[in-house]
């Protein structure tokens, strides 16, 4: 019998040890961002977060995180917009207090502001800077005489058929595959949104799209107008006539109704980056790609000034001819053409020789990105707007100059040495971490992906 009781024991201080575990241990949950694998438990088929909508998304990670009763989720990009919808899946369970801390690296939390105008609009928008670096491209290949203004160079034309011979079979390598034809005419419109599509499903960019379902139901306040109703009363008597005012009484004021847990902790860590950076960081590890990619920002801007100068050049060249001989129609035909191609290539010099503020403007619909996702799109005032509470007595965000890559890199945010793998300590992601809760996950560390 005393065996049997010291067994007892023995297994309630292991249970109660193991139970322990799930209650009062801090963990620390990394929600990563589009196109990662995930597996959930009972599930024969892993799970892409590029194609799964963001609802069911939420469900899979309450169905992998849901049992651990202290929680600090970390998302970078599509992962804190996840982890804000995260917060009021957990607060419509009735399990709010679950999460102590919600921290949003670079994430899209209002949206993808760039689809502010759909989807067709964005594809739009970048076809168009596309067909305008082809178009520059094409200018340096005008110079050899597609339109041979200057009878004394009869080679140029056959260097200039030589040379666009080896141009259209060799550049589309350079474009994923594309045929330069689908680039350069509209059909790079419907191509685009192939691109689009084949990265991002429609149910995860109808969610992206500011003002969506997911938005709206999930993480920005909504705003009840107030009620009540008209009465008539009467104000005065004219004669035998009684004279009635109508007005309008309010039963219930105007209120904001916040998705966010009134308790929960909520900063924002906002990257202000380069677009040049960001792409040269995220093929880093394909030395020749890397190489090819680097030569072309560096050396899209003076090729194209140079073919700005030569389409110039054979402009006048051609224009003194046609002024020699006005019915040289030929001369005339090469001034158009050789103006032509001078403005493109101009337009191509204005936007690669400022390639991040255009790509920003036109692109992003922005002044200032992390070179994928625009400034403002990246936080919310977590009292004001969320109805919820600032991480930190110094501010809900802090900005730094990083990439959509490097964000989940850099020692500011992860700590020295640290990174989204292995956030370490003296980050800000420790400093919001313990600051919130008096605690450090350490190796308590989660995380949504496949392994």
């Amino acid at each position: 019998m005393k065996q049997r009781i010291i067994a007892c024991i023995v297994l309630l201080v292991f249970s109660s040890s193991l139970f322990a575990d799930t209650t009062t241990s801090l963990y620390g949950i990394f929600f990563p961002g589009i196109k990662t694998n995930y597996s959930v438990p009972g599930e024969s088929t892993s799970k892409n977060t590029a194609s799964v909508a963001m609802e069911q998304q939420l469900k899979d990670a309450y169905t992998l995180f849901g049992n651990y009763q202290q929680q600090v989720v970390i998302g970078h990009s599509q992962g804190g917009f996840r982890a804000l919808g995260y917060a009021n899946y957990l607060k419509e369970k009735g399990e709010a207090d679950k999460l102590k801390a919600v921290i949003s690296i670079g994430a899209p939390a209002r949206g993808f502001t760039p689809l502010i105008k759909g989807k067709d609009d964005l594809s739009r928008r970048i076809d168009d800077k596309v067909k305008a670096t082809i178009n520059g491209i094409n200018s340096c290949f005008s110079v050899f005489g597609v339109v041979n203004a200057v009878s004394a160079w009869p080679f140029l034309g056959a260097l200039n058929t030589t040379l666009q011979g080896l141009y259209q079979f060799v550049f589309p390598f350079f474009l994923n595959g594309f045929k330069y034809n689908d680039w350069a005419s509209p059909s790079s419109v419907k191509m685009m949104m192939n691109v689009l599509g084949d990265v991002v499903s429609n149910d995860v960019m109808r969610d992206f799209t500011p003002g969506s379902d997911y938005i709206r139901n999930r993480i920005a306040p909504t705003y009840i107008p107030a009620q009540g109703h008209y009465v008539k009363i009467k104000v005065g008597k004219i004669l035998w006539f009684d004279i009635y005012k109508t007005i309008w009484v309010m039963d219930k004021p105007a209120q904001m109704e916040y998705k966010m847990p009134p308790n929960l902790n909520v900063g924002f860590v906002v990257g202000e980056g380069n677009v040049k950076d960001m792409v040269l960081e995220s093929i880093k590890n394909n030395e020749s790609m890397y190489n090819l990619v680097n030569a072309f920002f560096s050396g899209m801007p003076p090729l194209m000034a140079i073919s700005a100068e030569l389409n110039i050049v054979l402009a006048a060249v051609a224009l003194s001819s046609a002024l020699a001989c006005p019915i040289n129609w030929g001369a005339w035909a090469a001034v158009g053409y050789y103006s032509v191609q001078t403005s493109y290539a101009l337009n191509a010099l204005f936007i690669w020789a400022d390639f991040n503020n255009v790509f920003n403007r036109d692109i992003l619909l922005t002044n200032s990105s992390d070179g994928f996702i625009p400034y403002a799109a990246q936080k919310w005032d977590p009292v004001t707007e969320l109805g919820c509470k600032s991480i930190s007595d110094k501010g809900s965000y802090v900005v730094y100059d990083v990439n959509h890559y490097t964000e989940l890199e850099d020692d500011r945010i992860w700590g020295i040495g640290g990174d989204d793998y292995n956030p370490k300590e003296n980050g800000k992601v420790h400093e919001w971490t313990y600051e919130t809760t008096k605690q450090w996950f350490g190796s308590n560390y989660l995380m949504m992906m496949n392994h």
